[in-house]
């Protein structure tokens, strides 16, 4: 894809820009190693197409390639059957790229159809990651386009997209942020762009002219590293301690604003420290930062309330918000309930968990009360 010189030697070490108990996402980082997080290649025809190849990448911990498919709408790579069938018998996940070159609504939805009726071709399933390889210096409205090139694609039932760029198109919003980012950035020691899902930091891995990347929420290899959380958030959600404390299932999980827009992934089993509870699209969101939200059902609080009491326990309310006497002996601090639906009472977030009574979201886990 990208190409561009190497001016300096790319640090053992990079800062991930987000910070486990921080509010926000600019400030006091940790430093995660590189080589904690899965790699994964990019490939087209100037690649090697044998098994081989993609084994000896395989040995070296490379656990997801993206093949180039199509550029315009009259390319196909003449290698991508044997790619796909070599990286596939090595075992590695399988994404697949186009190179963008088009210019006005009916270009770009011409685009996506070659891409996708190439992929289905090809037998590939609706859900491979398809990445836009938005680059070219030709194109007139990358942005616009490129939303008409991903909106045709989800129409044809490609939900997992991503948008590929060099990190200055993120910079100047040359490119639309609705889908999973991947930044091609060389020579420097991060990827330069907010809420990149994967980084792509070099054209030349060990000396193989062979563009390589850090997947950071396991998009491109079904791996997921999380960040060592720091010593006082601990695992475990029955005392206070870590009542605000939110765990990432086993999935990589969204992070949105109060709009519900996406703004990066958080990786599986990461942990993040809960300053309140709202409703966003009408699921309880847990507030991580500054306008960024972790959906309740990505963590492992999904599908529970989890009582967090002052004392030994909460009431409960009815439908209408009225204390129902005696329930703070039933909700005790650290016991967990089942959730049956999730409403609002006197428009502040509430649990349902029975027929008649409700939690407030202010007595629960994540709702910032130590």
């Amino acid at each position: 894809m990208f190409r561009k010189k190497a001016f300096k030697k790319l640090s053992a070490m990079f800062l991930l820009g987000i910070s486990v108990l921080g509010a926000g996402f600019a400030t006091a980082q940790q430093q995660v190693q590189a080589s904690s997080f899965s790699k994964f290649a990019d490939v087209a025809s100037y690649q090697d197409s044998s098994e081989s190849f993609f084994q000896n990448l395989a040995t070296g911990d490379v656990a997801g390639v993206v093949i180039k498919l199509t550029e315009g709408t009259g390319y196909v790579n003449p290698k991508a059957a044997a790619q796909i069938k070599s990286a596939q018998a090595a075992g590695m996940k399988v994404s697949l790229y186009h190179y963008a070159r088009y210019s006005g609504y009916n270009s770009a939805k011409n685009e996506a159809d070659f891409f996708a009726n190439t992929a289905e071709s090809y037998g590939l399933d609706k859900s491979t990651v398809m990445v836009a390889d938005v680059e070219d210096s030709s194109m007139s409205n990358p942005y616009g386009d490129t939303q008409t090139f991903q909106a045709e694609l989800a129409a044809r039932g490609y939900s997992n997209q991503v948008t590929y760029s060099m990190a200055s198109w993120f910079w100047y919003n040359k490119v639309p942020t609705n889908y999973p980012i991947w930044v091609a950035n060389y020579g420097v020691n991060q990827p330069g762009v907010d809420n990149a899902a994967a980084w792509q930091y070099t054209s030349n891995y060990n000396g193989m002219n062979l563009d390589m990347s850090y997947d950071f929420t396991g998009l491109f290899t079904n791996n997921s590293v999380s960040q060592a959380p720091s010593t006082d958030a601990n695992t475990t959600v029955t005392t206070n301690s870590s009542a605000n404390v939110a765990t990432v299932g086993s999935k990589a999980a969204r992070a949105v604003t109060s709009t519900g827009k996406v703004v990066r992934y958080f990786d599986a089993g990461s942990q993040w420290r809960k300053n309140g509870i709202v409703l966003i699209n009408g699921k309880t969101a847990y507030a991580v930062g500054d306008n960024v939200y972790l959906y309740q059902d990505d963590t492992t609080q999904a599908g529970i309330v989890t009582i967090n009491a002052a004392n030994s326990g909460v009431t409960a309310v009815n439908k209408q918000g009225k204390a129902i006497s005696g329930s703070s002996s039933k909700f005790t601090n650290g016991s967990q309930w089942l959730i049956n639906s999730v409403t609002t009472i006197n428009d502040k977030p509430a649990y349902q968990v029975s027929d008649t009574e409700y939690i407030m979201a202010s007595d629960a886990n994540g709702s910032g009360n130590n």
